[in-house]
C-alpha cells in the first residue's frame, strides 16, 4: 500500500510543506499506476523524458539480459518472440515489452487522458545530453525549485554492462530453491 511504500522511500521527516521529486520509469506504461498517482495527488507535475525509440528498446533488451530476465541472445529474436514465453511472470513481461514501450504516442495519449496537459512536461534525452544545464534550469523553473543549484552533469548513469558470471546471475534471477 501507499503508506508503507512512502515510509520505505521517504523515511525522513516529511511535512506537506516539503516538496518531493520522485523518479519511476514504469508509471507512464501502466494506466492503473497513473490513476493511483492522480488519486493520491491530482495537482502533481509529471516530467517525462523520452529517448530515441529504437535505442530505448535495444537498451531495455540489454537491461533485461543483465538481470537474467531475457534468455534470448539476439535482440532481433527477442522482439520477434511472443511475451507468453514468460508465462505468469508479469515483471519479465513488463520489462521485456521492448517495442511496445517505445511506442510513445500510445502511452502519452493515455497519460494525457488521465492528467491535465498542463501537468505533463515532455523532454527529449538528446536535449538533456546536449544542454544539461539549460534543461535542468527549465525543470527547476517548471517545478518552482531552487534554480541556483548546479547539478554535476559529468557523471554518466546507467551504462550498459553484461554479467560476469552467468551462473550466479541465473541463480539470482530464477526461482531456485536456495535462500537469498
Amino acid at each position: 500500500g501507499y503508506q508503507q511504500t512512502f515510509k520505505r522511500y521517504f523515511a525522513w521527516d516529511y511535512s506537506p510543506s516539503k516538496r518531493i521529486v520522485e523518479k519511476n520509469v514504469a508509471v507512464m506504461y501502466e494506466k492503473e499506476y497513473m490513476e493511483r498517482l492522480r488519486a493520491h495527488n491530482s495537482d502533481i507535475q509529471i516530467v517525462v523524458s523520452l529517448r530515441e525509440p529504437v535505442e530505448r528498446a535495444y537498451s531495455a533488451y540489454w537491461f533485461a539480459r543483465r538481470l537474467g530476465w531475457e534468455n534470448l541472445t539476439s535482440f532481433e529474436e527477442a522482439i520477434k518472440q511472443d511475451l507468453s514465453r514468460f508465462g505468469n511472470d508479469t515483471i519479465r513481461k513488463r520489462w521485456c515489452m521492448y517495442i511496445d514501450r517505445s511506442l510513445y504516442v500510445k502511452h502519452l495519449k493515455q497519460l494525457f487522458q488521465i492528467f491535465n496537459p498542463e501537468q505533463v512536461h515532455v523532454f527529449l534525452i538528446e536535449d538533456i545530453k546536449n544542454s544539461p544545464y539549460e534543461t535542468c534550469q527549465s525543470l527547476y523553473n517548471l517545478l518552482d525549485l531552487d534554480f541556483t543549484f548546479e547539478p554535476d552533469t559529468s557523471k554518466r548513469k546507467n551504462v550498459s554492462a553484461t554479467p560476469r558470471n552467468k551462473l550466479v546471475l541465473w541463480l539470482l534471477a530464477s526461482k531456485h530453491p536456495f535462500p537469498q
